[in-house]
């Protein structure tokens, strides 16, 4: 019998969304799923609409719990997990009927505890699997982390990912801050042994009509500090490479200055460019933004930020 796969869900205020989402996954061509729809703290209909769910598939199990944030709803999740394997999906996405049957044959055929897929970002709630040429790779564990750290084919989403669920023994997401991703991708590289990668575009984010909307949040650059100060610290201590992480930190320090609203912090960011850039450009996995956003910064830093507002529309 194919092994018990956990898929947890954090929802908060989702009404909109969350059928399109739960029908994704109770749709898979793999069954043996266990649904675990976490409600944290709606004031919307979303809690109503798990009960539902569960109430409509024996496989959907519906929690309530007062409201902490993404982190601490899928920690809560995987307490009340029982599969060997976890998934996360985010309650305004939804999935390709193939996904987790291949990442979990992926994960099977390459002796594997991470199952990576491709991400496609949409404005449609219909895009749907295409089976075109796709390539595969394994990776070790140090392999994959600097693939993330050069921002090549595995990027830092636990999203578009099935998990071995002893991984997070150890590991937590951490509550109340953003960039949670990132602060755990990293370490669940390094606890497997192996990891596989298909680009296959099974997972699909879907982009908000109002997700684009910019407004500047100085919690959110104090977070990102926060990671980059505590994957440094992963990276000296682990004795990995520090070229990946300084072409990592890179892209980290043009949004804490494109972001912050604290000219302090935005000037800090400035002279840590300035001190690192020399050694990211003559990185040979320097990426594409980087490289050119460096360029840029040796004629105007502000020019690098007014450029990256109107690649994204935001002006």
């Amino acid at each position: 019998m194919e092994d018990l796969v956990s898929v947890i869900i954090p929802v908060y205020n989702v009404e909109k969304y969350l059928d399109k989402c739960v029908s994704s996954v109770i749709g898979q061509t793999y069954t043996n799923l266990e649904i675990i729809l976490v409600d944290d703290g709606s004031t919307d209909s979303s809690g109503k609409l798990c009960d539902e769910w569960s109430k409509r598939d024996k496989r959907i199990k519906a929690y309530h719990k007062k409201n902490g944030g993404v982190s601490d709803a899928r920690n809560y999740g995987i307490k009340k997990s029982k599969g060997k394997y976890i998934s996360f999906i985010d309650s305004d996405d939804y999935l390709s009927e193939k996904f987790i049957s291949i990442l979990y044959e992926n994960i099977i055929k390459y002796d594997c505890q991470i199952s990576c897929c491709s991400m496609l970002t949409t404005k449609s709630q219909n895009e749907v699997y295409k089976n075109e040429p796709s390539k595969t790779i394994k990776l070790c564990s140090t392999a994959a982390i600097y693939n993330m750290l050069n921002q090549k084919e595995i990027d830092c989403s636990v999203c578009n990912k099935l998990f071995l669920a002893t991984l997070f023994n150890d590991i937590k997401f951490p509550c109340n801050r953003y960039f949670e991703d990132f602060s755990v991708s990293y370490k669940l590289l390094f606890m497997a042994d192996n990891i596989v990668y298909c680009d296959k575009k099974l997972y699909f984010y879907y982009q908000r009509e109002n997700s684009i909307i910019h407004f500047k949040d100085d919690k959110r650059v104090d977070d990102l500090i926060i990671c980059i100060k505590e994957l440094e610290k992963f990276i000296k201590k682990n004795k990995l490479k520090v070229l990946p992480f300084l072409n990592r930190k890179m892209s980290a320090l043009f949004y804490i200055h494109r972001e912050s609203i604290d000219t302090s912090k935005k000037d800090d960011a400035k002279k840590e460019i300035k001190k690192i850039r020399k050694k990211v450009l003559k990185y040979d996995q320097c990426s594409l933004k980087n490289k050119i956003a460096i360029y840029i910064s040796y004629v105007n830093f502000d020019l690098v930020d007014k450029l990256y507002y109107i690649v994204r529309g935001v002006i």
